[in-house]
């Protein structure tokens, strides 16, 4: 009895276990090449070959983006990528051994939606070898729209409320409150209001400093693309006829906007390590900027801009402003450690400032805007000041306040 059991059991196998072998095949490929999101389940590799990482890539409508990791345990130079839908080759990089560097290919013509997989040629060469060096790459995802046409933050009020992914830094209720009465587009704004000593932060407390801002969450900052490509950033604001500034102080600084710099986590920096180094300072913003006197005498908009953390700030442009009208900002700034970041700034639609081929990160973490109030010491008035139409987007139409 026993026997006839054993051997239906291995006719039943020899019969049907194929097929429980593709349902288990079938199962175990989904779960390996799908990431199980909430929104979407969507299908993403990424392989360069042995000794050459992929550490994260995107490919867009209109270019591609890919993060290298060399760990082939030698340097490379002339390290570059190209592709058959891209009009040209990246500019040639140098990859030291376990040197992780992002390539960004220009004029690609993707379509927004579609499902792709990609191969990319890889060029390099080891540094002191005339030897050239070519690899395919393959890269399977989901095209994502253009970078110049994606808006990536508005911030308008309408809904009558401080959207959640900022955060708040005020002293009192009346330090930043949405209002009615002076608006640059729709039905609300924001106004800022900051006297001696109100303090937003406990930093302030010791630094007889006073700020009210907004300063963009973390988790949001990181979701733009600090990859080689420009970001642009927009608002208005209004200062009110006879706003006050006590010019003679040393300490005058009257900060409207700020990048605010952030530890690199995943390279083992900590903000306790920062405030030893920085004498119990958070790092320094390495753009702002500043509400001043001009040299004609006229109140205006400064930019500053620090190339490390000790350098002293360095003024690259300035323009008069009109107190009692809403002024248009509108700022093209391409992040970057090395020396090909650059910063351009317009007012009303007149550019003011470009300051090229600068280093304009402390580090590669994505920077944080922070707008509103932030004044030094010696700021003993009170001012008021008012916000509308913040923008963070990929081109200078998306973040005009004139486009809304």
């Amino acid at each position: 009895m026993g026997g006839k059991s054993g051997q239906g059991s291995l006719e039943f196998l020899m019969t049907y276990g194929w097929a429980v072998l593709v349902v288990i095949v079938a199962v175990g490929s989904l779960n390996f090449y799908y990431f199980s999101g909430s929104s979407s389940v969507t299908p993403e590799t990424c392989f360069l070959g042995p000794g050459l990482g992929c550490n994260d890539f995107a490919i867009y409508e209109d270019s591609l983006s890919i993060v290298i990791i060399n760990s082939l345990g030698r340097d490379l130079g002339e390290v570059s990528i190209q592709n058959s839908n891209c009009l040209s080759l990246t500019d040639p990089i140098t990859l030291d051994n376990n040197e992780e560097r992002i390539l960004v290919l220009e004029g690609c013509n993707f379509n927004g939606g579609d499902f792709v997989s990609e191969d990319i040629e890889l060029t390099y060469s080891f540094i002191g070898s005339s030897i050239d060096h070519l690899r395919e790459a393959s890269l399977t995802t989901v095209v994502q729209g253009a970078v110049n046409s994606i808006l990536f933050l508005e911030t308008d009020l309408e809904e009558t409320l401080i959207p959640d992914y900022w955060n708040i830094q005020k002293n009192n209720s009346e330090s930043i409150v949405i209002v009615d009465d002076i608006v640059r587009n729709g039905d609300y704004a924001l106004k800022f209001n900051v006297d001696y000593l109100e303090f937003g932060v406990p930093f302030d407390v010791s630094n007889n400093k006073s700020r009210a801002e907004l300063s963009i969450e973390d988790i949001t900052a990181n979701l733009y693309p600090m990859d080689g490509r420009p970001i642009f950033y927009g608002w208005s604001i209004y200062f009110p006829l006879g706003y006050e500034y006590n010019v003679s102080a040393p300490d005058r600084y009257n900060i409207v906007g700020q990048w605010f710099h952030r530890p690199d986590i995943a390279n083992g920096e900590t903000w306790e390590d920062w405030f030893i180094k920085y004498d119990n300072k958070r790092m320094p913003p390495s753009v702002h900027v500043e509400y001043e006197e001009l040299i004609t005498g006229q109140r205006g908009i400064g930019i500053a801009w620090k190339e490390t953390p000790e350098t002293p700030a360095t003024n690259i442009g300035d323009v008069e402003i009109n107190l009692g009208e809403w002024n248009d900002l509108i700022f093209e700034i391409k992040w970057s450690t090395e020396t090909d970041g650059y910063i351009r700034a317009w007012l009303n639609g007149v550019m003011f400032t470009e300051k090229l081929d600068i280093i304009n990160m402390y580090n590669p973490t994505p920077k944080k805007l922070k707008v509103g109030l932030y004044r030094g010491p010696s700021a003993r008035m009170e001012n008021t000041v008012y916000y509308d139409d913040i923008r963070i987007g990929g081109s200078y139409e998306e973040v005009d306040p004139n486009n809304y």
